[in-house]
């Protein structure tokens, strides 16, 4: 008996050995898994804030030229950065990294937090981990937006021999006809560019550094006799804008039907110019002190705090020249742009405006 005794004391201390190492090996694992959940929740919060400043970073890009939104660029996204905390705690300057490619107009930030204290971790002698985020945006062209007037100017492109003034503008005077065997040639740039010629587009740095900020758009007058450029725009509050009444309110009001990038649209057939000018000076007389100022490149006069805001800005789609043809019934757009309305006489005057920019959409990238 006490022999047996004796083995059965030893089984008892041996399994409250497993049993005490068991116990630390779980201890270890519950504090190495509460830990881990609190650095991925801190890596979350980093991971917004990096998202945050790099869109807002990017949004310059949409409002100025490239070369000049690139300090904005960077002081947004250290505002943003500044204004985002993990565990509680904001972000300083320093523990941000921002770089700004003007070209691509894409903003790429990293932030860092080098010491993110730990809980359970410090029994094992681990009191800090560093967490660290990284987020890239640019400023895209919009593949499709609402809202859209039923103009349909085409983009520009590199006239050779019909810009008689060679100011870069399809003037009142002038008949512009693309022509490759000609010299001409176009590049719409972004997602769309084939050639390894400069980009030629409406926004683009082909005609200056101004990216044509300011440059007048014939928005329905074509070098092409029997062309209206006018489209038929589809559903909507009003339907097909074949009729007077719908082209009418397609242009002074809100056509909510998005439209996108590469679908083919109806064309219109006919001039429609009663329709026409009374939908554009409703436009005209929702704002009618704005003006188009060169010197600043903006507009001044408006009766809204934020010109932006005036109903005179509106957004029309642009199409390949190639496609300039009186034969077409149907056309595909490259992009959107934003411009602004000049005053018109008359329904038998040319509807003219100012190109602003293209329109873009933020987007986080890499």
């Amino acid at each position: 008996m006490p022999r047996i005794r004796s083995r059965l004391d030893d089984r008892q201390g041996s399994a409250l050995v497993l049993v005490v190492v068991a116990m630390v090996g779980l201890l270890s694992m519950m504090a190495l898994a509460v830990d881990l959940g609190m650095l991925r929740t801190a890596h979350g919060e980093a991971q917004r804030a990096a998202d945050a400043a790099a869109l807002a970073g990017a949004s310059a890009f949409m409002e100025m030229a490239p070369t000049e939104a690139a300090a904005p660029a960077r002081q947004r996204a250290l505002d943003y950065v500044g204004r985002n905390t993990l565990r509680g705690t904001a972000f300083r300057a320093e523990e941000a990294t921002v770089e700004v490619l003007p070209p691509l107009k894409r903003v790429r930030v990293r932030v860092r937090k080098p010491a993110v204290s730990t809980w359970f971790a410090r029994i094992f002698g681990v009191n800090s981990a560093a967490v660290s985020a990284r987020a890239a945006a640019h400023a895209t062209r919009a593949p499709s937006s609402r809202c859209v007037k039923p103009f349909v100017p085409p983009d520009l492109w590199a006239e050779m021999d019909d810009d008689r003034n060679k100011n870069g503008e399809w003037d009142p005077w002038e008949v512009w006809e693309y022509e490759p065997d000609r010299g001409d040639f176009y590049n719409p740039g972004g997602a769309s560019a084939t050639s390894n010629r400069p980009e030629t587009g409406y926004g683009s740095a082909f005609r200056g550094p101004k990216h044509d900020r300011g440059r007048k758009v014939m928005l329905n007058v074509s070098a092409l006799s029997g062309f209206a450029n006018l489209w038929a725009m589809p559903d909507g509050d009003w339907g097909l804008d074949v009729g007077g009444a719908a082209l009418r309110n397609n242009i002074s009001g809100c056509n909510t039907t998005p439209i996108s990038v590469g679908k083919p649209y109806k064309l219109q057939s006919g001039i429609k110019a009663g329709p026409v000018f009374q939908g554009v000076n409703e436009l005209i007389l929702r704002d009618p002190g704005a003006r188009w100022d060169d010197a600043r490149g903006e507009v001044v006069g408006s009766r809204h705090a934020d010109w932006m805001d005036s109903p005179r800005l509106i957004r029309v789609p642009l199409y390949d020249p190639s496609e300039m043809t009186t034969k077409k019934s149907e056309v595909r757009f490259t992009k959107f742009a934003w411009v602004f309305l000049e005053p018109v006489g008359g329904p038998a005057d040319p509807v003219v405006a100012r190109f602003v920019e293209i329109v873009r959409i933020l987007q986080l990238v890499e």
